[in-house]
């Protein structure tokens, strides 16, 4: 809604000094321009009144975190008794990426930084796994 708003502010200051600098040399262009922001800022304004009525659920985010940090406790059981669905649903939420290092036979995982907890992990946080010895959990230090 604020990038919405923003966006509206802009098309009008432009439709502003088009306005005040246009001459009759400039008419024609200026017409052009301005209707082509009209369009424009009549969708933005739909789409802010849209997100006006829209309902609003503010995220937890010191729950989420705290429901994240558990599963990570209890990732090794999780994974076990999980299903695959559930297994891949958690892999798109925390994990960021995958890299593997074939000299040295490991797979490093990148795990996701939530924005709103991002000071509470280390930047580059990992878990590591080993081919036949399983999953070896990071050390988050909290």
């Amino acid at each position: 809604l604020t990038t919405v708003r923003a966006r509206i502010r802009e098309i009008d200051e432009k439709a502003n000094v088009l306005l005040e600098n246009m001459s009759a040399d400039t008419k024609g262009f200026v017409d052009a321009k301005l209707r082509d922001m009209g369009t424009e800022r009549r969708k933005l304004q739909a789409r802010s009144e849209s997100l006006e009525t829209a309902p609003y659920d503010p995220i937890d985010a010191d729950a989420v975190l705290r429901n994240g940090l558990a599963s990570l406790h209890d990732l090794p059981r999780l994974m076990e008794s999980a299903s695959m669905e559930d297994r891949k649903e958690f892999v798109r939420a925390f994990v960021g990426g995958v890299s593997v290092v074939p000299g040295d036979a490991r797979l490093d995982v990148q795990m996701r930084t939530l924005p709103a907890v991002g000071s509470l992990l280390p930047a580059n946080s990992t878990c590591g796994l080993v081919a036949g010895a399983g999953f070896e959990p990071a050390t988050f230090g909290l």
